[in-house]
């Protein structure tokens, strides 16, 4: 074992190390560690070319591609840049390209990459907000790659003909010396990092909301009313939810905005904490593994509607649910609801699913007498024309039924959907849309609605989610893409009880949109992959064990079919033919000749002796041509000519038709004992 592998290995052991403690999983890097351990030991070792190593690379690469891509996100923070998951498959990447690196078979020094892998690695495992003791740790776990870095780069020796040149002292010392300023500086940049890291933080998440808002726009704590354009426009045609239901889940409520300002909406700011409820639903069976019930309002009935909700990237702490919900399964302990019964989580559920059970009579939610307070409020500065556009609409109007008519009419009469509306400079937006009549989209249809309906005495509120419509024939689920997001109003009815009102134009409501079969068989088997990583971040070992025997039962379920059993004879049938075919077309193996077969095992172990010392022989390379290469090495390592001999004495007597037992003990006696190459030390320039 070189000295250069030994740093090598002691920087793996930190990287491993350092992903367990900052991410909390520990399988995979343990994993890693006992193959790098393996590695290391050279019991598995192997010859790969540069072009292979090339392949190696760009399948690894694709592999771990395709992880991220499939692999559901699991943020622990609430900040938009401080807990991305991709970094950590990056993290592992990097870590299994490091771990190969000991598989492979070579004379000179190791990569010298190997410390860039780390680097990278090690910066990636950091990416998360942690406490000032692990903030302490991980920079003494910095400090301490930088100098097996150095140590690393020290133990390569490079020779030129077999001597070196006299090594200066001047360029060590001053290499030293950068590397502790550079440590020192990196110290000191790291703490005032930390002392505002929440500071820069908000300031990068502001800056990504401006450059990306694909995945939160919409659903935040406010809501401006041109955010959805940008929901729309980028990213439009990604994956934004998954429903597994038997109907189409239609519209899947995420935020409710309650308090109107001159161009934006706001939450309610009074909000209710929920805790895990302690009884049983009847036609509820328990939550799952990593699971809680959660009841919202009256108990149903005892048959329910079950949508369960698989977020894919949308980074919003909301709970989407249809309509009516009134029991959520969800993996936290804690969830939060809002006067007008939206529902948030403390974190985005982001690669996780939760469950949604409605009644299957469609009882809606009871209107609270907050609510009707907090939905009944106007701006306080609104112009006339608005209150007169009011009062002409709702003039004939005796019931709130009639005034939510009349509302859906006026827009989808007398405006036109178009994605993007231009507001003249100065111009208050709800006014000019109100009076002017302009072509906009979803969010000023649904605030100006809300606004006409309050002044009709009709408490409304401004809400925004998903319209899903869209079925994958794979799978029987449900896609809500982001082009599917969507504004509108929930309304009190008479009867005190949240109705959905749609003023949007027919040709601005989401809708199905069909895509090929071979897209929505790719994203099946997306979605598969989710949904066991999902389980597993859930519900641990248990849940693995669990499925494993639902599938199973599944199986057998299948196979006792009379379809099932007459699969499995044409599939056992088959196996029996391909079994008897093979068998007849297999040619018949001769009995191989005991002298050869042991002058063979006589030839491997020698092969196996210079390969510690010289060379490894090719397969391909005759005997007598690999020994004149070991002769040329003769003169500066005797062992190399003791070998030549050997090899030319074994072709002699294999090829020469004269091999028997005395033969064959006279090459084992004159085999050369096991000689190990010596280590080479530097001696100030002159020849060790």
């Amino acid at each position: 074992m070189t000295r250069q592998r030994t740093i090598a290995f002691l920087m793996m052991t930190t990287v491993c190390a350092t992903v367990w403690y900052m991410t909390g999983g520990m399988i995979f890097p343990a994993v890693i560690w006992v193959v790098t351990l393996v590695g290391l030991s050279r019991l598995v070792t192997v010859d790969v070319s540069r072009s292979t190593r090339l392949v190696g690379t760009l399948i690894a690469t694709m592999a771990f591609v395709v992880v991220s891509r499939v692999a559901p996100e699991d943020p622990n923070e609430a900040y938009p840049l401080s807990a991305v998951t991709l970094t950590y498959v990056v993290a592992w990447y990097f870590m299994v390209l490091m771990a190969g690196v000991f598989f492979v078979r070579r004379r000179g020094h190791m990569p010298r990459a190997f410390p860039l892998y780390a680097i990278i690695a090690l910066i990636c495992a950091g990416n998360v907000f942690v406490e000032r003791d692990q903030d302490r740790v991980y920079m003494l776990v910095a400090m301490a790659m930088a100098a097996m870095t150095a140590l690393y780069f020290a133990a390569e020796r490079r020779y030129l003909d077999g001597r070196q040149g006299r090594e200066s002292v001047a360029p060590r010392t001053a290499g030293f010396f950068v590397l502790l300023i550079a440590m020192i500086a990196a110290g000191a940049v790291n703490t005032i990092i930390y002392v505002h890291q929440y500071d820069i933080n908000r300031a990068l998440g502001y800056l990504a909301a401006r450059l990306y808002t694909g995945s939160v726009m919409g659903f935040s704590e406010e809501a401006r009313l041109r955010q959805m354009t940008y929901l729309k426009t980028y990213g439009a045609k990604e994956t934004a939810l998954r429903v597994y239901s038997r109907r189409a889940p239609g519209y899947l409520r995420g935020g409710a905005y309650v308090r109107p300002m001159r161009k934006r909406w706001y939450m309610a700011e009074g909000r209710t904490e929920l805790k895990p409820s302690g009884r049983r639903f009847e036609g509820i069976g328990p939550p799952a593994a990593g699971r809680e019930l959660f009841a919202l309002g009256d108990d149903g009935l005892p048959r329910w509607e079950a949508f369960e909700i698989y977020p894919v990237k949308l980074w919003a702490k909301s709970v989407f649910c249809p309509h009516g919900t009134t029991v959520i399964s969800a993996p936290t302990d804690k969830l939060e609801i809002d006067e007008c019964g939206a529902v948030s989580a403390p974190s985005p559920l982001v690669g996780m699913s939760y469950t949604a059970f409605v009644p299957a009579r469609g009882k809606a939610d009871k209107v609270s007498p907050e609510a009707r307070i907090s939905c009944s409020l106007v701006p306080d500065e609104m112009d006339e024309g608005i209150y007169k556009l009011a009062d002409d609409l709702f003039k004939d109007c005796r019931t709130t039924a009639e005034k939510i008519a009349a509302v859906e009419k006026y827009f989808t009469s007398n405006y036109e959907y178009k994605l993007g509306i231009w507001i003249p400079p100065g111009k208050d937006p709800m006014t000019y849309f109100l009076l002017e009549r302009p072509a906009a989209h979803c969010e000023f249809f649904a605030a100006g609605a809300t606004l006409l309906l309050r002044l009709g005495g009709v408490p409304a509120y401004y809400a925004s989610g998903f319209v899903v419509t869209e079925r994958s024939p794979y799978g029987g689920y449900w896609i809500a893409r982001n082009a599917d997001a969507h504004a509108w109003v929930e309304a009190c009815d008479d009867n005190g009880r949240w109705v959905t009102v749609e003023p949007t134009p027919p040709g601005g409501i989401p809708s199905s949109a069909g895509r090929s079969g071979t897209y929505y068989l790719w994203d099946s088997l997306k979605f598969s992959i989710s949904r066991f990583m999902a389980m597993l971040r859930q519900g641990g070992i248990s849940a693995l064990g669990s499925w494993f025997l639902s599938r199973l039962g599944d199986l057998v379920r299948a196979v006792s079919t009379m379809q099932g059993r007459l699969i499995v004879s044409i599939c056992l049938a088959g196996l029996g033919g391909w079994l008897v075919l093979r068998r007849l077309r297999r040619p018949r193996r001769r009995p191989m000749d005991p002298m050869v077969e042991r002058l063979q095992h006589l030839l491997g172990r020698m092969d196996r002796r210079v390969r510690e010392f010289v060379a490894v022989r090719p397969q391909s390379e005759t005997l007598a041509h690999f020994a004149s290469q070991l002769e040329d090495q003769a003169p500066a390592n005797p062992p190399a000519g003791d070998a030549a001999r050997w090899y030319l004495a074994y072709a002699a007597v294999r090829y020469g038709g004269h091999a028997d037992e005395e033969e064959a003990a006279r090459l084992e006696r004159q085999m050369p004992p096991r000689v190990r190459k010596r280590r080479v030390r530097s001696n100030g320039g002159r020849p060790a």
